[in-house]
Parts: C-alpha cells; structure tokens; sequence
C-alpha cells in the first residue's frame, strides 16, 4: 500500500479537478483522500491515504456491532447513564459510579 496509495492519491486529485463530475468520479479511484477535508501537509495527506487506504481494504480484524449489542455490553459493565449513538460510527458513553 506504501507504493500504490501516493500514485492512487495524485490520481484522486487529478480526477477531483474534472468540472462538474470529478468530486463523483475521484470515489471510483481507491484510495482515502482527505484534500480540502481536514487541514493536512502534504505528508499528512499521504500518510492518512496509506493508513485508511490499507484499513478499508484488509477488514479482517474489522467486527462493526449494533447499537444494541454496544448498549447490552455498556450494562453488563455496569454503567450508568449509558448514551449509545451512531454519529458518523457508532460511539458509547456512561459513567462508573
């Protein structure tokens, strides 16, 4: 991924400068490109393309879990004020008293 994920974001880029249809088409190149999204370096813009590249295409240790199964487990461990919302990805909180 370290050799293929600078040349796939240069890629993106060039796409994404299309009119009209490079912010829909830069999708269909494989590669995580934050430009314009968050305030990066350069550095940073390939290191975070390598990084959420490589963690999008090996899901072998990815386990997504429902809402349900995150609330049932925040209540075995005996929290309270248990909040589970799904904001982007899914997110718990409470507090141990």
């Amino acid at each position: 991924m370290e050799h293929v994920a600078p040349g796939l974001l240069q890629l993106s880029r060039a796409v994404n400068r299309i009119p009209h249809v490079g912010r829909m088409l830069k999708r269909f190149v494989p590669v995580a490109n934050y430009e314009g999204i968050y305030p990066l370096t350069e550095k940073q813009l390939v290191e975070w393309a390598i990084l959420d590249t490589f963690d999008w295409l090996s899901p072998t240790y990815d386990k997504p879990q429902t809402t349900a199964t995150l609330t049932r487990w925040m209540n075995l461990s005996k929290m309270r004020n248990v909040e589970v919302l799904k904001a982007g990805h899914l997110v718990a909180r409470g507090s141990k008293e």
